[in-house]
């Protein structure tokens, strides 16, 4: 049987109007002692030594004068990573765009709206096939009626290789050129059918897909969540008290493609899946560098419950003036719950997984997740207001003290990423289950893959990234 080779491309093909937190500054601010570079070195300096994770691994002899590019300046900063922990610290940054890096956070982006797999189209041939992996509601590509599995494989007329792919997808506006993909000879089809797709502003929310199930008599919930957006906690609590009201009795959590995002919203979901007896017990510990742990720990306007964020019956949210602060949570009332990952499931949904695991079988399906532990807070400069830097301040830990997961979770059960196969959820016109959520089924039902998605399931891929392929993963401290 032939191999389909998987060309990962694991970004969404969005322009991000963040731009300035990833691109070096084109023009140098003029140095001197009144100059804007001395003031955010000097603002960049004194809050990484007091609040990053690894203060102690700053470099002790940075002078905040000896550089007019301030980026530069705290890149000197990161923490490169030592013994086994080669990560080190590729999260924290810094932006002279704080407006766009709070839009970010709510899902606001410049994007034509969809995520992509670039599949080799045959053996020795070196022209991909884009494949649709998700398309957001209301975006340019889904009112293009791309969906998953939608086939393009043209861009501007053009054949995609990996050399000028990157390109092509850069482009604000361009036209897609059609195909799709034959099952029986494993090959993708050129149809004469284009669209054209124009990058705009999207408030991208974060809920793909909410589904309940009933299989063999048991309400299965599933639920494909991209990120961790707390302005959208509404809408999710609503979802919740849906599976509630149906008597759903078993949750597939798909974060397949959620990078992380705000802890709050981390801890509202984990609250409505756990047990309910383990309500208000330990869900998060904070554990910062050394001297900054020390100091909350022992003053009295703050101590061990400062340090500790547990599982609620009422949604937490950004302070008093947040009006989901206090709703009222549901409770599935579970003891076990399937959580979907890939290699870019990472932070608030890596939070959820350790988190949950002290109170319940937490059984993870598809690949290694990404391993970031860690989460980081924004910091703006007062004086320079348009300045701020995202830097990691603490390592999470759960209820027994697990933590530093570089390496990421092993699934219990693998299971391949295959979008060219089909839509996300249950197709029952043509009695097919999409891969990894066969799975799941499969295990909560007692039965096999194979026989719930109606699918040969022998079939492997080979995945290959592209160089410059990055998704976003951060987790963000968010609770007042």
């Amino acid at each position: 049987m032939k191999i389909l080779r998987l060309f990962i491309i694991p970004f969404f093909a969005i322009a991000f109007s963040l731009t300035s937190c990833y691109k070096d500054k084109d023009e140098p601010i003029n140095g001197g002692q009144d100059s804007e570079a001395l003031s955010v070195n000097k603002f960049i300096l004194e809050n990484m030594t007091n609040y990053y994770l690894w203060t102690d691994h700053i470099p002790g002899n940075l002078d905040p004068s000896s550089t007019d590019d301030s980026k530069a300046f705290f890149e000197k900063m990161r923490y490169k990573g030592v013994g086994d922990d080669t990560k080190g610290d590729p999260w924290s940054f810094i932006t002279d765009d704080l407006q766009g890096l709070l839009e970010m956070f709510e899902g606001i982006r410049t994007s034509k709206g969809y995520y992509l797999y670039g599949y080799s189209r045959g053996e020795n041939d070196d022209r991909l096939a884009l494949v649709v992996a998700y398309a957001y509601n209301n975006s340019p590509a889904s009112e293009a009626g791309l969906t998953r599995g939608s086939v393009i494989l043209e861009i501007d007329g053009n054949d995609l290789t990996s050399a000028n792919v990157n390109q092509f997808l850069s482009k604000e506006s361009y036209s897609i050129t059609l195909g799709e993909y034959d099952r029986e000879n494993e090959t993708f089809i050129l149809l004469d059918e284009t669209r054209t797709l124009t990058a705009v502003e999207l408030s991208t929310n974060p809920i793909i897909k909410s589904e309940i199930y009933d299989i063999k008599g048991t309400k299965i919930a599933y639920l494909l969540y991209n990120s961790f957006i707390h302005k959208y906690d509404r809408e999710l609590i609503y979802e919740f008290e849906k599976y509630k009201a149906e008597g759903v009795s078993e949750l597939i959590l798909d974060f397949r493609y959620n990078g992380g995002g705000s802890v709050a919203s981390a801890l509202n979901i984990s609250s409505m899946i756990a047990p309910k007896s383990d309500i208000g017990k330990v869900f998060l510990k904070k554990e910062y560098n050394t001297v900054l742990q020390d100091y909350l720990l022992n003053h009295p306007n703050y101590g061990e419950d400062f340090l500790e964020d547990k599982l609620t019956s009422e949604a937490y949210g950004y302070g008093e003036d947040d009006d989901i602060t206090g709703m009222p949570l549901t409770n599935l009332d579970l003891d076990r719950v399937y959580i979907i990952g890939l290699d870019g499931t990472a932070s608030a949904s890596e939070l959820v997984i350790n988190g949950l695991k002290p109170y319940m079988n937490v059984i993870t399906l598809g690949d290694r997740t990404h391993g970031k532990y860690v989460a980081s807070i924004t910091i703006q400069d007062e004086t320079y207001d348009n300045w701020a830097i995202q830097p990691i301040v603490f390592k999470s830990a759960n209820a027994n003290g697990e933590t530093d997961y570089w390496n990421g979770f092993t699934p219990a059960l693998e299971a391949s990423d295959w979008p060219h196969l089909g839509d996300f959820g249950i197709d029952k016109e043509n009695n097919y289950v999409e891969h990894i959520l066969a799975f799941a089924i499969a295990d909560i039902t007692g039965s096999s893959a194979k026989s719930i998605e109606n699918i040969d399931i022998e079939k492997s891929s080979v995945k290959m990234p592209f160089e410059n392929s990055k998704l976003d993963r951060g987790m963000v401290y968010d609770i007042k």
